[in-house]
């Protein structure tokens, strides 16, 4: 596996080599150097469900693919719910921040009744779009300086849990 690939799966891989149990106690002080907690991979569910290839790209690694294998919820209503890899979003125009791109992909949608957030007015998207550029850009800083440290598979049984 790639040093490249997100987090989360280098995680969730590793993991799934780990036969030892970790008690609460274990884990509280092994995740603590890493500012992470138990309730982390909460984080991560809820991290990942709108993810795009584009923003992988920006806050995680530049050379992210298409073929990422991180499931997220198809933004097209009429299609499966959930798509096996973070889905890239051509947009009419490019911007130097994320933020314009996620306005710009809610704001080229709004009127799709089949497309974006179901039920939801035009400010609850924008507004959810702007929060997970926020989440992804603490989470971007803090994946970087994790990748720069060695996780234990006794920190990832951990996570797991």
């Amino acid at each position: 596996m790639s040093s490249k690939q997100p987090l989360v799966l280098i995680i969730v891989l590793l993991s799934l080599y780990v036969s030892r149990t970790v008690t609460l106690d274990d884990c509280k002080q092994l995740l603590e150097p890493f500012n992470l907690s138990k309730d982390t991979g909460r984080v991560f569910g809820h991290g990942l469900h709108s993810l795009t290839v584009n923003d992988l790209r920006f806050y995680f690694d530049e050379k992210a693919g298409e073929k990422n294998g991180i499931p997220t919820v198809n933004f097209n209503l009429s299609g499966p719910a959930i798509l096996e890899n973070a889905q890239f979003i051509k947009l009419a125009h490019d911007y130097f921040t994320p933020a314009y791109s996620a306005l710009d992909h809610v704001l080229s949608n709004i009127d799709d009744p089949i497309y974006g957030v179901k039920n939801a007015n035009a400010l609850d998207m924008i507004a959810h779009a702007l929060h997970m550029q926020e989440l992804w850009s603490v989470s971007g800083k803090a994946y970087k300086g994790l990748k720069r440290r060695i996780l234990t598979r006794r920190v990832c049984k951990c996570l797991e849990e």
